[in-house]
């Protein structure tokens, strides 16, 4: 194989996930700036010579140990756009983030690719690792992780919190101090 480094104007911590669409390529990663993890997505034209990144989602908020991130092209509402799943900070605790609609964290978010917006496309989610869509039949599957087992394929739907961590696995949060 020929291998050809490719260089970029990205600068990141790690990354989570890739995704080629119309001659784009879009990269989610996490970032670190003044002790604060962010999740974020880039993306390029494809160039074999040099990627040019443009910023498509830039969080300032806080994370720790940021993970989900998995992307695929969706059409909402006759928008092109990112669906984009982000966990909701892995700890042996759950936060309330998921349920926090002021957080990214714990969600799948639609970042439009016209206006370069996000919104909150389905909340409650725990560590949302896989994304897939059918355009066939316009079915959106995600994989997630529960806290001790108990893992999850959910359809999701558009507005439809699937509950984390109030309720997940048959066991309520609600009355404990989170």
């Amino acid at each position: 194989f020929n291998q050809k480094k490719i260089d970029s104007n990205l600068n990141l911590n790690y990354v989570l996930d890739t995704l080629i669409y119309k001659n784009k390529f879009f990269v989610s990663f996490t970032n670190i700036k003044n002790n604060c993890e962010t999740m974020n997505v880039a993306f390029a034209e494809v160039n074999y010579d040099f990627l040019n990144f443009e910023n498509l989602l830039i969080s300032n908020e806080c994370g720790e140990n940021i993970q989900g991130g998995r992307m695929r092209y969706y059409e909402f509402n006759g928008k092109e756009g990112i669906l984009l799943t982000t966990g909701d900070n892995i700890t042996d605790r759950p936060s309330l983030k998921a349920q926090d609609e002021r957080s990214i964290f714990g969600k799948i978010l639609f970042l439009d690719l016209n206006n370069k917006s996000s919104s909150i496309f389905s909340s409650g989610h725990r560590n949302p690792q896989g994304l897939f869509y059918d355009e066939v039949s316009n079915i959106i599957l995600s994989t997630e992780h529960g806290p001790r087992g108990g893992d999850e394929i959910n359809r999701i739907l558009h507005g439809k919190n699937y509950g984390w961590p109030i309720v997940s696995y048959g066991h309520s949060y609600a009355d404990e101090n989170l």
